[in-house]
């Protein structure tokens, strides 16, 4: 879970509307595990029917990450090596880490082993408000993905003198290296409106989870905040304040001067929610997808590569949920169950 602001959202989520409620009345033998993602993947707390032993991790989670908040330096004067231990936010690898079945390396000395049940129904339901970055394990990365963009602007005069562990964002085409005087440094920018991509190797990331999660049929709902990126990081989409579009085609009359999307990284990995088509809201099941109706709309959109497309066209399944949206669930009182049922009850 890597946006602190959300672990309050999901505790409260989890729990139920209706005092005395139990947060998964149908079925009611869910079982339960807590993993995190922020540095190394990290296996919280093991399968587990009791809520109050649920949110008791979350609370202890959200604890910790409020107190490492308020001590860390400024993510602009962070180093490298602080970024890697403390922010790097590797879901592509957490999910394939903890999958049902998984080959992927253990970042943690306390193991990753979750134990799923054989002939369970299996879940992941993961909050992320970044995009995937490098693996934390060296290996658990594809061939040729030792590096990508860096996460911060730098004032060196070419890429290779960046410094190796700070190459931690995925890399993306079409992109330069440029200086941008808004930030007073050297940063990777889209340089063009043709549609964006991952590199080969960072797709293969993409490509290697949807299949762990596609062979292993475990159902990924994914609440995302895939928003545009800030100035100072790498910036894939073709928009403000991408600062190659602005000052490039400041000269350019007409309509060429007026293109413009917003893709992300984020959502060049994950998909995006604002593409999901969802079946009329019941009572029952707020988050039933029209599985085809959603992968038209990704494919339509430009991201036809993205985890969600992966999924759906494998015949698997996965939504994605916009953290805001998260709010509206818990406050959904034609519901006396809590998110955690309408995430059960959506794949049936």
């Amino acid at each position: 879970m890597a946006q602190r602001g959300s672990f309050k959202l999901l505790m409260d989520a989890l729990a139920p509307s209706v005092v005395g409620m139990p947060m998964w009345a149908s079925p009611d033998n869910v079982r339960v595990a807590v993993a995190s993602m922020g540095g190394k993947a990290r296996l919280l707390q093991a399968f587990s029917g009791s809520q109050s032993v649920l949110i008791s991790t979350l609370k202890s989670l959200d604890a910790a990450m409020a107190s490492k908040y308020s001590s860390s330096i400024s993510t602009s004067n962070m180093t490298a090596s602080d970024f890697m231990s403390q922010s790097l936010q590797s879901g592509l690898e957490a999910l394939r880490v903890f999958a049902p079945n998984t080959t992927s390396a253990c970042p943690s000395s306390e193991g990753c082993s979750l134990g799923w049940r054989p002939d369970s129904s299996k879940f992941i339901v993961m909050a992320t408000n970044s995009d995937s970055d490098l693996p934390y394990m060296p290996a658990n990365r594809m061939t040729g993905q030792s590096q990508g963009h860096p996460f911060k602007p730098f004032n060196v005069s070419s890429l290779a003198q960046v410094p190796a562990p700070a190459l931690l964002e995925p890399a993306f085409l079409p992109s330069t290296w440029w200086y941008d005087t808004g930030i007073a440094g050297f940063q990777m920018y889209r340089n063009a409106s043709a549609p964006p991509r991952l590199s080969s190797a960072w797709q293969a990331e993409v490509n290697a989870t949807a299949q762990s999660l596609l062979s292993s049929r475990t159902h990924l709902v994914l609440f995302a905040d895939i928003i545009a990126q800030p100035r100072g990081s790498p910036m894939s989409s073709w928009d403000y304040p991408n600062p190659y579009r602005e000052f490039a085609l400041a000269s350019v009359r007409g309509t060429a001067a007026l293109e413009t999307d917003t893709l992300t990284t984020a959502a060049m990995q994950y998909g995006h929610p604002l593409y999901n088509v969802f079946v009329s809201s019941s009572d029952i099941d707020p988050l039933a997808l029209d599985r085809s109706a959603t992968l038209d709309s990704l494919r339509s959109n430009g991201l036809p590569l993205s985890l969600q497309s992966l999924m759906l066209a494998g015949n698997g399944q996965m939504e994605i949920v916009a953290l805001d949206q998260l709010q509206t669930l818990v406050g959904d009182r034609r519901n006396d169950k809590g998110i955690f049922s309408f995430v059960v009850t959506s794949a049936h």
